[in-house]
């Protein structure tokens, strides 16, 4: 009986397991659509229901969801204040090779004290490694003088899954 019952529960904890994975992988297209429902509430300053969905797409790879949770992390929006997070989330977000973001992510980093920036260095190497562009599938490229924006350059990024390529611009 005992051993019944510890089968139940390791069969428990497997079926746990095995659902928290398939909520945490999304389609590229959930993604998306969860980054910009989560960009919308940022922009209207409603960082709690922000939060939950840029922080899911951030650890999924999206590039937006990495900057702006940056800056959550930056100015403790919904969450306790980090300068050390921040600047990780917004050197992840700067694979993009989008100029603006870049500057940012120097200008912050600078701003920071040794300590700070050994301890960015240590857990970018990390981040990048879990979260990075490589790991998540996701694939940017810079488009000139885009229809969106006449005078600036866009960046579009596919994101990759099930040999499929999803395309969607910052």
């Amino acid at each position: 009986m005992k051993q019944l019952a510890i089968f139940i529960t390791l069969l428990c904890i497997s079926f746990q397991a095995c659902a928290e994975a398939t909520k945490s992988k999304r389609s590229p297209y959930a993604l998306l659509k969860m980054e910009t429902v989560g960009v919308k509430h940022y922009k209207k300053g409603n960082f709690d229901k922000a939060y939950p969905k840029l922080s899911n797409a951030a650890y999924q790879g999206m590039k937006q969801a990495q900057y702006l949770l940056g800056f959550m992390y930056l100015k403790g929006q919904h969450v306790k204040q980090s300068p050390v997070l921040g600047t990780v989330w917004l050197g992840l977000a700067k694979e993009t090779k989008i100029d603006e973001w870049v500057k940012t992510y120097n200008k912050v980093y600078s701003m920071l004290n040794d300590s700070q920036q050994n301890e960015v260095d240590q857990k970018l190497i990390e981040y990048t490694e879990k979260y990075g562009i490589e790991t998540q599938n996701i694939k940017c490229e810079i488009r000139k003088n885009s229809v969106r924006a006449a005078n600036k350059d866009s960046t579009i990024c596919h994101k990759v899954e099930f040999g499929e390529v999803q395309k969607f611009e910052i």
